[in-house]
């Protein structure tokens, strides 16, 4: 019995080691899988498409290594050495639950080892087969690989729309632009960039220029370099002096001497590279006064590294989409070769086409290419935006240059319906949930999002819709003919399911997201009945989804479509139903323990279920626009939790959990309580010292010390809003300065503003709102050095008077004034707000004139009138009739929300 017993102890010790080695190797065993998942997302893009079994089966090897490793990083911190060792965790519970959690990792590691052990052996056999059967001299090999890539490029970078540089349409502007800077000597070597995105027209251009200075010899000698041919900088500048040969042989000179003694021009089209300059600066720069580099690229990373380490001087040119009759002119010209009446018979169709095209000068001239070539039926036409593959190609060598992080950041998009404008801070809140955001010292995942998306728009990739007032990107969109490639890419790799109105689910398949977009309702029926009444598969592989987008006005039943959400897609990491017409959340959300974004906005959502309390690795909650006014006790248990945004919600019920949500960075907006739980609340908020974004209800004058104590201790707070209750003063004063605070919303009565406003060096907005300020409060706000916007509404001034003076408010590029009944005049003196883009004047019954200062506001865009008396309004129709009045320089007015003025060029 005795011998037993020690073999049991000696077995169970066994064991015990055999545990503790295989949760060490688990960090190992990670980086091993790592290497295996590159091989075989790059085998993915390569492999024949027709065999349909292999790419399934290596596409679920793919999605099931991503899991393991998104399972190991969510479980960082539980590192084991030795048993024992002082930095386990000292309870019980937790190392078993954290050994376990390794354990599983560990045999999923092991499971997953053998598909790829297995895939790898296919592919093995597969090239060996293919071998034997065909055997090429190195020669031929070669030479095929050579033929191919010239082709390639002929193809890419010699279209119509880069050889047919002297019949450009919507480029003359930046033709004769272009002239008169070669035509500009100046001391040293200028540099002209020209930025845009693929097919904006940036080759045609320089093409142009290129043959306007063979043909005028503005220069001793030219060159035109692609650079995206050459891998090499010395042969890239060989082939440079072999150009400049042709037309200036250099005899016995050097490179060096060659290049001081020529008065030369070098076109670098296509740079991709972000150094690019300082890799040819030195063999080019200054080598002759008045010799000029251009420079075409992508990229606006290559023109600001021009910038800064260019020491002549640099021009920048940036693409621009063409205007409508400048695109119907192309488009007309393409298509309509021989047939003289075809513009007019087909105008509003053509008008179709190229709305379609986003204005693309290389979208436009390939499908009227096509249109010119078959002569289809015109109401046919539109599916030639959708096969053309000249203009897919070219696009997507944008992506391929992408580094690896940014590629799944710029898929995203593509989830998206199209014309769909995304708002950035959505856009990133989902990015780091599926964790695309690679941290970095000193800066949040939010931050580093922003670089990314910034990198993105940098490439020519992403336009920017909106931006805020302190300049970034508010709101972003891709163009059509790049959203097409990416949902090509789509298929390649299965990153994402898109179901539109005109596009269904028909076939079983692997979804790793799904994005569906329908009005109708007819696309929901994957998530019931996936499967057909005579086919018992189901069409979706749930187990790997990540990601479910509803861009639907379709009802959702709980018991129909939600339910089966949550009872299927366990893996779910991001569930947005924004504006969708959600009405119950189903007790089972909590089964999505892995989910990290959920998003009600915009719902009838009226209250959360006990179960959230389960999903622990929740970081952005949505309420805003729903009727959820009560947060449950169980919210305070998501302590991953980063973002909880609602509307007046309050908190009440949370107690001291608030506290404990140490992650917190945005807390907007809470209702503060009357009774003194109210007042504890506020206490408890200063916990949370990583909040960047706050927005207080129903503030008390008593609640101002509170306030201002936890503010206190939020070092990095950007946004501040608080809105008083009733007639309530709002009272900061003993705040401390917040060096970090971008934008401050006060709506409430303010005995005067805060005197440490002032000293603020990031603000960009500040809004006063209800404050009933007896004091002009432009004498305290005139040298904020970076305001951008004010705005003084619904009584926040009740003077009667408002000076803008000399020198103040330099950076204010929108001001409005609302709602201020008191007010009759505003003076602006003539260098005052040379900055200013935007004037709104609202409801100001007393002011009986339109500033006469508006005069001297040079950059002044948009003058927005509205429910203004009736003789204010006639005085500015009087203005509009005038040839030389005060409004005469403003390019667009708007009265009561109509447009009686717009010269802004229309895109």
């Amino acid at each position: 019995m005795q011998e037993l017993g020690k073999h049991t102890v000696s077995c169970l010790s066994d064991l015990v080691i055999k545990v503790a080695d295989t949760i060490r190797s688990v960090p190992k065993e990670i980086q091993s899988i790592k290497g295996d998942l590159n091989r075989i997302q790059a085998s993915i893009v390569t492999a024949a498409k027709e065999d349909q079994d292999v790419m399934k089966e290596m596409k679920e090897t793919v999605f099931s290594i991503e899991d393991i490793i998104d399972d190991y990083e969510s479980s960082r911190g539980w590192e084991f050495h030795d048993f024992g060792c002082t930095t386990l965790p000292h309870e019980t519970a937790d190392l078993v639950k954290s050994m376990m959690i390794h354990l599983e990792i560990a045999w999923k590691i092991k499971s997953v080892k053998s598909q790829v052990e297995k895939i790898e052996a296919a592919q093995a056999r597969k090239k060996a087969e293919a071998a034997s059967k065909i055997k090429p001299s190195l020669e031929q090999t070669t030479s095929h690989y050579k033929g191919n890539t010239d082709l390639s490029w002929k193809n890419l970078r010699e279209l119509p729309l880069h050889m047919e540089a002297t019949e450009i349409v919507g480029l003359e502007d930046h033709f004769m632009k272009f002239c008169d800077w070669l035509e500009d000597k100046q001391p040293k070597c200028t540099v002209i960039t020209v930025v845009g995105m693929g097919g904006s027209g940036k080759t045609t251009l320089a093409r142009k220029v290129f043959y306007n200075c063979e043909e005028t010899r503005s220069f001793e000698c030219e060159a035109w370099i692609t650079v995206s041919k050459f891998s090499d900088r010395e042969e890239m500048l060989k082939d440079m002096l072999r150009q400049f040969n042709k037309r200036k042989p250099r005899g016995e000179m050097s490179r060096e001497e060659y290049l001081k003694k020529t008065r030369y021009v070098v076109f670098f089209d296509d740079v991709w590279r972000e150094q690019f300059w300082e890799e040819i600066k030195f063999s080019l720069e200054n080598k002759n006064p008045g010799s000029m580099i251009i420079i075409t690229s992508r990229n606006k990373k290559v023109v600001n590294t021009c910038m800064r380490s260019c020491s002549g001087t640099v021009e920048v040119l940036e693409m621009e989409p063409l205007t409508r009759d400048e695109s119907l002119k192309l488009f007309h010209k393409t298509a309509f070769l021989n047939d003289p009446e075809g513009p007019e018979r087909h105008r509003d169709i053509s008008c179709m086409i190229v709305e379609k095209c986003v204005h693309s000068p290389l979208g436009i001239l390939a499908i009227g290419r096509e249109v010119a070539a078959d002569r289809k039926f015109p109401l046919e036409w539109e599916r030639h935006i959708k096969k053309n593959a000249d203009m897919t190609k070219i696009l997507k060598l944008s992506y391929d240059d992408l580094p690896e992080y940014l590629k799944p950041c710029f898929l995203y998009f593509g989830m998206y319906p199209e014309d769909h404008e995304v708002r950035s801070e959505r856009l990133i809140r989902q990015w780091i949930a599926e964790g695309f955001i690679i941290s970095e010292k000193r800066k949040t995942l939010e931050e580093v999002a922003k670089e990314y998306l910034q990198e993105l728009i940098d490439r020519s990739l992403v336009q920017v819709s909106s931006f805020n007032i302190d300049g970034k990107a508010k709101s972003c969109s891709i163009h059509y003919l790049v959203r097409s490639m990416i949902h090509r890419i789509f298929e390649d790799l299965s990153f994402c399911q898109f179901i539109g109105e005109d596009s269904r689910l028909d076939k079983e398949d692997i979804i790793r997201r799904l994005s569906i977009a329908i009005s109708s309702g007819g696309g929901l029926d994957v998530l019931t009945n996936s499967a057909s009444s005579t086919d018992s598969k189901e069409r979706i592989v749930y187990s790997f989804m990540r990601s479910l987008l509803l861009f639907t006005k379709k009802e959702l039943d709980v018991s129909e479509y939600t339910r089966r959400i949550f009872m299927k897609c366990t893996q779910l990491k991001v569930l947005d139903f924004e504006n969708s017409l959600l009405r119950d959340v189903p007790d089972i959300i909590g089964n999505s323990i892995k989910l990290k974004y959920l998003s009600f906005r915009n719902t009838n959502v009226r209250s959360l279920p006990y179960s959230i309390a389960k999903l622990e690795n929740l970081e952005t909650l949505d309420l805003r626009q729903t009727q959820v006014k009560m947060i449950p006790n169980e919210v305070s248990k998501l302590r991953k939790l980063r973002h909880l945004l609602g509307d007046d919600i309050s908190l009440i019920q949370l107690n001291d959990g608030i506290a404990d949500m140490k992650f917190l960075q945005t807390l907007y907006s809470i209702k503060i309580d009357d009774d003194g739980d109210g007042l504890k609340l506020i206490e408890k908020l200063g916990k949370l010292e990583q909040i960047r974004h706050l927005g207080l209800s129903n503030v008390m004058k008593e609640h101002g010390s509170a306030i201002c104590s936890s503010l206190n201790k939020m070092q990095d707070l950007e946004k501040l809003h608080i809105v008083a209750k009733d007639e309530n003063e709002i009272d900061l004063q003993s705040m401390e300065k917040r060096s970090n605070l971008r934008k401050l919303h006060l709506q409430g009565k303010l005995s005067r503003v805060p005197e440490w406003i002032r000293e603020l060096q990031n603000f960009h907005q500040l809004v006063l709102s209800m404050s009933k300020l007896a004091n002009d409060p432009l004498l305290l706000l005139t040298n904020i050095l970076n305001l951008r916007s004010l705005s003084i509404i619904h009584e926040g001034y009740e003077g009667a008077c408002l000076h803008f003076h000399d020198g103040g408010f330099r950076y204010l590029e929108e001001l409005e004034l609302g709602s201020l009944h008191s007010l009759k005049s505003i003076t602006i003196d003539s260098k005052s707000l040379p900055s200013l883009k935007k004037i709104k004047l609202r409801d100001i019954p007393q002011l009986k004139e339109v500033p006469s200062g508006i005069k001297h506001l040079k950059n002044l865009e948009d003058l927005n009138i509205e429910k203004m008396k009736a003789e204010f309004e006639s005085m500015i129709g009087d203005y509009l009739r005038q040839e030389h009045s005060i409004i005469q320089h403003v390019l667009r007015v708007i009265v009561n929300g109509k447009l009686v003025k717009d010269e802004k060029p229309q895109k």
